[in-house]
């Protein structure tokens, strides 16, 4: 009798191992999909404003982008510093900025209109597009979400990390 005894406490410890690395696998699969989500977001709010920006109808670009500079803030936390995906979001948000003015300029009379804004965006539209291009490209590693295995998951906790990983 003693010696089933002593076999409890170990099948009870193995069983409780099994379900904690089964807790740790969904918890890490979780984070992976919620990062997922919040990147995906970025993108989300990048392609609206440029809808926004490239459509014919007089489209109110605040209500777009107000969402993409929210957007382009949190892209600092979640990218990498040397993923280039903040620096581009900020040269696009550049080029928005040029097209708003220019925009604006050209809506007021002829006479009060300042020829230089206006004429200062004149290519924005295009590189506007190559910028999104090149995010597109820059977010693809980030944006591919695949299903996470336990050698994966070994080696992603084996490494250290300075920021959030993708």
């Amino acid at each position: 009798m003693t010696d089933q005894a002593n076999y409890w406490p170990v099948a009870v410890s193995g069983i409780s191992a099994l379900i904690a690395s089964g807790a740790l696998w969904v918890t890490f699969n979780k984070y992976r999909m919620d990062m997922y989500d919040r990147r995906f977001s970025i993108y989300t709010a990048t392609l609206d404003l440029y809808f926004a920006i490239t459509s014919d109808a007089k489209a109110d670009l605040g209500d777009k982008a107000k969402p993409f500079i929210k957007a382009c803030r949190e892209s600092q936390y979640l990218f990498d510093d040397r993923s280039g995906i903040y620096e581009t979001l900020e040269q696009f948000r550049t080029e928005y900025n040029k097209l708003k003015i220019s925009r604006d300029e050209a809506a007021k009379p002829i006479g009060r209109r300042s020829p230089q804004k206006v004429d200062a965006a004149l290519g924005s539209p295009i590189i506007l597009e190559d910028k999104l291009k090149k995010l597109e490209g820059l977010m693809m590693p980030y944006l591919t979400y695949r299903m996470i295995d336990w050698p994966s998951c070994i080696r992603y906790f084996g490494k250290k990390r300075a920021k959030f990983d993708r």
